[in-house]
Parts: structure tokens; C-alpha cells; sequence
């Protein structure tokens, strides 16, 4: 790489360009609106609310918070963009927050355009890292050819594939990791023979790199804790530099920290939490595990590792080619000294993290993204290595064809999860098609995850339909109920709600929602044949409310006697008479389909009796309540003024009544 003339590397930096994109660049809407993944929801509200609230301190420090900052303007240049296309006006208008949601994050993007800035962001980053590999490849002395072969191989694996386009840390520790290995290879290639001088220039440029090392280490660790054995790499190489130790090595210890600090500056304001929350992670990954992704630390997280590498991370092909190339780095001897430091340095972090992450209990295949890249270095090390033995006459042909084996190894998969991803859809995005639409009055479970938005365009208000009964969402004046279909128990022995519609999806528990099976309940008529005032008051008389006509002359509904009437405001209203005399209400409602059905329960003369009535809107009904009589008024429907545009009322109104002088 010393005479490189970087026009010569335009060709393949382009095609690694169109190939990274072209896997990518599709998948960047996948999902969307919902979360898929619990980690990008916290990490893409938390930099929202940062921006938000204009605070740099993130409070939280269970990672470090260079990836916040670095998403920041992201989030800023999404939210202007989003204005100019008309979605919405106010950055907080961004919903982070859900009461439904998993420790209160919202699973469901408001405005799914910010989000997909912020993963075209993370291509970028990966971008960027295939391009350090490929030129990384040249530093460690690879031919182009494999230098090319390598950074396809990592562009293609299946793991920095499913990684690379989410909101989270793992693409940018990735990229600082190869940078600061990149810069710490490039500090020993200005080397000359050991036997000869360096110049002052040499040293002076050395110096600068391995600044330039160090301080791209502290910024790897301030990315993502875990990364710490990168901290080695800047002292490794002043160690094989030789040259000017005591000046380089100073310079080292004190950029580290530096670059540490620069990217998460405010753990130096809160040293208490950033200690409670960094001795949760120790806990967490060293100690708990974390159920579903643990082992025992040592041969088991080895084999796990292992059969990750073979799969997820490189495949078959890949991993063998990896694992061969680790072995001839660490036994074949280089021509010139530089080059083999070069290559010490190629082995150092990836092997002390792999040995980080072998003893620890909790085990997530994200956090090994960071080694893919130098594994795909290792496996064009092993194809280098092939290609020049000698003699042995077929060693191109069988170079070329474990080359396309180990890109097929990876190509194959990768290709299947992006169609994958570009097929999937979601049952929630389908409810609009079955339910009646506004103005129809319909119940969704809160644990759905929808936005604002989504349920305003429904018709559609949230409700935790597992601390819900059915009768409390006939009360309610539910007409339609989505639920998922773990719930039909719940409502197929009810007599309020009959089975409308089936959303197809997954039927089991799931801690992040996604696409769950979907059941539409619709209300069933009080007035349907065998229902009566004697039956609704025997299954739940008490929770029907109740407004009493008392003997004293005072207001009907003191709480609202400011509008000189009385609102229902549930499906199920009691009114009862205790008074000696008779009393005539009055009975009207803003809705123009509303229907009315009055029964009376039967009290000292007057039979149980069903009266219906359907009103226009502002039209009247009256009855007369007899003395000490009490009756039950069921409605249609209840609706809000202030989801129907109407006015700003927030109430469920049904219909209101005044007494006749």
C-alpha cells in the first residue's frame, strides 16, 4: 500500500458502494411503522427526546453516549425535512412515549420518515467501514483482488446485514473499531527496515497516527463499553514502532481517555449513575445473563460463538477461510518487518474480544459485528496465502472457486432475509379494512402499540382490554373491539360482543409485538330477542351509573348544572324516581343516528316494558318516570365531539335530558 495511487482503487470502492446499498437500501422502511427490535426503540426515542428537550446530558449511561450525538443532527435534518413535507410542524410532536409500551417507549413510529433517515445513517456508517476494511486489507498487504474479496465478505455477511441498517451502536463501534485499527497499521507502514533511520518526517508522521489511534480508540470505547480491548491497539503499536517510545506512548494514555470523554462527556457530571448503570451491564452480561441469550462463560459461549461465526457471521465457507487465516497470521513470517506488525495488530482486538465474550454468561449475536469485518480480513488472508503457493498447479482454480464458495456462503442467506423483509407486512396495518370507520365508536388494545395518529384515523380509542370486560366495554359504548386473538376466550361467552372478523398473524405471547393475530368483535344489541331491563340489572346493575331524582328541589346533575341538562355518557344509564309524584324528561342527542331504548324495570304499577325510539339530530323524546319507578336507558352509541371535529369536548356524549316544568 505504500505507492498506492487511490484512482486505482476507484473501480472496487464503487461496486463494494453498489453492492452495500443495493442489499440495503430496500430494507430501510422494514417493519415500519412498528419496532422490531427492543434496543432500536429506546435508542431512537431516547435521541428524539434529547432533541426534544434540547439536553445534551442523556441521563442514561448503560451505553456510553457518542451514538446519541452522533444521531442528533440526524434526527434535527429528519424533523426539517419531515416539515417540509407537510407531516408535522413541532419537533415534540414525535411520539417517544406510550403507556402501553415496554418500561413507557413508544414500539411504534409517529413519523416513520425520521426513523428511516436515521437507519439510512447506519448504511452510511456501514458504508464507510467497507471502505476501511477494503483499504485496511491493503495496509496488512493483501493484493486488491482480495483486499476486495474481503470487504464483499463483510458487506454480504447475514449478521452486519440484520445490524446494519437499525438505530443502534453495534454499526458504529464497527466503524470506529476498523478505523482505529486502520490508522494504527498505517502508523507502521511509514516503518523503514529496523536497521535503517527513520527520518524526522517518518517519525513525526508516526507520532500523528498514532494520535490519531488513540484518540479513534477512546471515541471506539465511548461508542459502546465492551470495546475496550481496543484501548490496546495505539499502545501495541507505539510498542512495535520503536521509535521515540516514552513521547508516543504519554501521548497515548492521555488521547484514549480524551476521546473517551469527547464522546460521552457528561459521565464526568454524573459519576454516581454512570457507575450504577455501568456496573448493571457487568451484572448483566458477566453475572444474570439475559434469558434466551446465555450460556455458561467459557466452552459453551466458545461453541456458541462458534456455530455463530459458521452461520450468522461468515457461513461455512467464510468461517473456514476466517479461521485458516487466523492461523497463517499468527505463523507466517513477513518480508518486511512493518507489514508483520501490521498484521499483529489485524489480530489483536478481534481475539480479545472474542476471548471478552467467551466469558461472559449473556450472549446477543449483535455485539459480534464488530469482528466481522477483521474475520473477513483473515479469510483474504487465507485466499492470499493459497493463491501464492508454489509450485501447486491449480491453486488459482481452486483459490477462485473457495472465493465464490465463501461469498455464496454469505450471498445465499443475506439474499433470502432480504426478501424476507421486504415481504413481511403486519396484521395491525390491516385493521382499517375491518372495521366500519368513522363515526363508528371502535375499541383497539393499547398493547397494540398504535400511534396517535393511527388511532385517530381508525376511529379508534386505546384501552387495556386485559384489565377490561366485555360488559365494561358495552358501558362504555364500544361498538367494534380489536383484540388479539390470545383474548377470545375472554369474549366468546359474553352476550355483548359477537366474533366480526379474523386478522390473520401470531397467535402466540410476544414480548415485542409483531404482526399477532387479530380478532374484530362487534357489539350485540341490548335490544336483540331475550334481553330485558330484569337481565341487564341482574348481570351488572351496579356498575351501571345512576341518577337519582331526589325530593329536594336541586339541579338533576349538579356537576354540570352549568348546561341546565344532564349528559349520558355510557351505553347503559339508571334513572331513578324517588319521589311521590311522577316526573317527565326530556331526552335529545347531538348524534343524528342515535337510537334510544328505555326499559322499565317495574315498580309499583308499571309492567317491564321495552321502548325504543331513534332520533334526528336536536330531536326530542319524552318520557314520564312514575313515582318510585326506575328505568334503564340503553343507547346505540356514544361518541366524542372532539374526535368528530365537532368541539373540543373530550367526553363520550350519548344523549342529554332535562326535566319538563
Amino acid at each position: 500500500m505504500e505507492e498506492t495511487v487511490y484512482n486505482r482503487h476507484a473501480l472496487p470502492l464503487l461496486l463494494l458502494a453498489l453492492l452495500t446499498l443495493w442489499l440495503r437500501i430496500p430494507t430501510i422502511g422494514a417493519h415500519l411503522p412498528f419496532f422490531d427490535r427492543e434496543d432500536e426503540a429506546h435508542h431512537f426515542n431516547r435521541t428524539v427526546r434529547m432533541v426534544q428537550s434540547g439536553d445534551f446530558n442523556p441521563h442514561y449511561f448503560h451505553k456510553p453516549s457518542l451514538h446519541f450525538y452522533l444521531r442528533m443532527p440526524v434526527v434535527a435534518a429528519s424533523f426539517l425535512w419531515s416539515v417540509r413535507e407537510g407531516h408535522l410542524k413541532k419537533v415534540r410532536e414525535v411520539q417517544t412515549k406510550d403507556r402501553y409500551g415496554i418500561g413507557g417507549y413508544a414500539f411504534t413510529a409517529s413519523h416513520s420518515g425520521i426513523v428511516k433517515w436515521n437507519r439510512a445513517f447506519s448504511v452510511l456508517l456501514l458504508l464507510g467501514t467497507v471502505g476501511l476494511v477494503y483499504f485496511l486489507g491493503l495496509a496488512i498487504g493483501l493484493p486488491p483482488f482480495f483486499a476486495f474479496g474481503s470487504a464483499a465478505l463483510f458487506s454480504l455477511s447475514p449478521n452486519a446485514f440484520l445490524y446494519s441498517t437499525q438505530i443502534g451502536v453495534d454499526i458504529v463501534v464497527t466503524f470506529f473499531a476498523v478505523a482505529t485499527v486502520l490508522v494504527g497499521a498505517l502508523s507502521l507502514r511509514t516503518l523503514t527496515p529496523s536497521e535503517e533511520e527513520p527520518t524526522t518526517d517518518e517519525q513525526r508522521r508516526t507520532g500523528r497516527l498514532l494520535a490519531g489511534c488513540a484518540l479513534l480508540a477512546g471515541l471506539t470505547v465511548s461508542t459502546k463499553y465492551n470495546a475496550l480491548p481496543i484501548a490496546l491497539v495505539p499502545l501495541v503499536a507505539a510498542l512495535l514502532s520503536q521509535r521515540d517510545l516514552l513521547r508516543n506512548l504519554t501521548r497515548i494514555l492521555l488521547l484514549i481517555p480524551l476521546g473517551f470523554f469527547l464522546g460521552s462527556p457528561y459521565i464526568l457530571a454524573e459519576i454516581p449513575l454512570f457507575l450504577d448503570h455501568l456496573a448493571y451491564e457487568i451484572w448483566h452480561y458477566g453475572v444474570a445473563g439475559h434469558v434466551g441469550h446465555q450460556a455458561e462463560p467459557g466452552l459453551e459461549q466458545a461453541i456458541f460463538y462458534l456455530r455463530w461465526l459458521f452461520g450468522e457471521g461468515l457461513g461455512v465457507g467464510g468461517a473456514v477461510l476466517a479461521l485458516a487465516g487466523v492461523f497463517l497470521l499468527g505463523i507466517t513470517p513477513e518480508e518486511h518487518p512493518s507489514a508483520g506488525r501490521r498484521r499483529v495488530l489485524l489480530l489483536l482486538f478481534p481475539v480479545l474480544f472474542v476471548l471478552l465474550m467467551i466469558s461472559q454468561r449473556a450472549n446477543f449475536t449483535r455485539n459480534m459485528l464488530v469482528v466481522v469485518p477483521f474475520f473477513a480480513l483473515s479469510a483474504g488472508v487465507a485466499l492470499s496465502a493459497l493463491w501464492n503457493v508454489k509450485p501447486f498447479r491449480f491453486q488459482g482454480l481452486l483459490t477462485l472457486v473457495l472465493f465464490i464458495g465463501a461469498l455464496s456462503s454469505v450471498a445465499i442467506p443475506t439474499l433470502s432475509l432480504r426478501a424476507a423483509l421486504n415481504d413481511k407486512t403486519d396484521s395491525r396495518l390491516m385493521i382499517r379494512k375491518h372495521l366500519a370507520g368513522n363515526p363508528s365508536h371502535a375499541v383497539c388494545d393499547g398493547r397494540l402499540w398504535l400511534t396517535d395518529q393511527m388511532t385517530r384515523e381508525l376511529g379508534c380509542r386505546e384501552v387495556d382490554l386485559r384489565k377490561s370486560t366485555p360488559f365494561s366495554l358495552a358501558l362504555s359504548g364500544a361498538e367494534e373491539v380489536v383484540a388479539p386473538s390470545l383474548l377470545d376466550p375472554l369474549f366468546s361467552d359474553s352476550p355483548f360482543f359477537e366474533k366480526k372478523d379474523e386478522i390473520a398473524g401470531e397467535a402466540s405471547r410476544q414480548r415485542i409485538i409483531l404482526n399477532p393475530a387479530l380478532t374484530v368483535w362487534r357489539y350485540t344489541s341490548l335490544s336483540a330477542p331475550g334481553s330485558d331491563a330484569q337481565w341487564i340489572k341482574k348481570i351488572a346493575s351496579d356498575e351501571i351509573p345512576l341518577t337519582e331524582l331526589s325530593p329536594e328541589e336541586a339541579p338533576l346533575c349538579e356537576e354540570e348544572g352549568a348546561e341546565g341538562h344532564c349528559w349520558i355518557t355510557s351505553r347503559f344509564h339508571r334513572i331513578r324516581n324517588l319521589r311521590s309524584t311522577p316526573v317527565s324528561l326530556t331526552f335529545q342527542s347531538p348524534w343524528k343516528t342515535q337510537e334510544i331504548t328505555v326499559f322499565v324495570s317495574g315498580g309499583s304499577s308499571t309492567p317491564p316494558q321495552a321502548i325504543p325510539f331513534s332520533t334526528q339530530s336536536n330531536s326530542a323524546f319524552q318520557y314520564e318516570i312514575g313515582p318510585k319507578d326506575e328505568i334503564f336507558i340503553a343507547l346505540a352509541f356514544t361518541r366524542s365531539p372532539s374526535q368528530a371535529q365537532l368541539s373540543s369536548d373530550p367526553r363520550y356524549l350519548g344523549v342529554r335530558f332535562t326535566e319538563n316544568s
